[in-house]
């Protein structure tokens, strides 16, 4: 192998094992469709009806609430995870999913700690709101 020909290899084997970062985007987001909201004022504190993401590599913020969460960013939809309080609930789990290609969006939302009264969706803090997003 020649000289050239090995510093190429080696060049190429070096840039392989960077990861290359996703560039920061922003996620726009409107959602009218609360079903299941017994209690749609405290669903719409934590899934406010306009919303914008910040997402910078694995980290997305809500600014309308300044929760941080996980984002996982794939060819076809992203998904976002955020953490936050609900009045009757407690401690909610928050995931968002947007498909890119409809433009659609969903969010489910669960309480972290059950209560025995599945018949009650709003004290388990179990809601799906739908909407739309636009990658901004």
């Amino acid at each position: 192998m020649t000289k050239l020909a090995g510093a190429f290899l080696g060049t190429l084997i070096v840039c392989a094992g960077t990861a290359v970062a996703a560039a920061p985007m922003t996620l726009n987001c409107e959602f009218s469709s609360y079903d299941g909201a017994g209690s749609k004022r405290d669903v719409q504190q934590i899934v406010p009806v306009f919303s914008t993401h910040r997402i910078d590599g694995t980290v997305a913020v809500l600014d309308e609430t300044g929760v941080g969460g996980l984002a996982e960013v794939g060819g076809s939809e992203i998904r976002l995870k955020y953490k936050d309080r609900m009045r009757v609930a407690g401690e909610v789990n928050i995931e968002y999913v947007y498909k890119r290609g409809s433009g659609q969006a969903f969010v489910k939302t669960r309480a972290v700690r059950q209560s025995p009264w599945d018949d009650f969706p709003e004290r388990n803090g179990i809601f799906t709101i739908h909407g739309a997003c636009n990658e901004g």
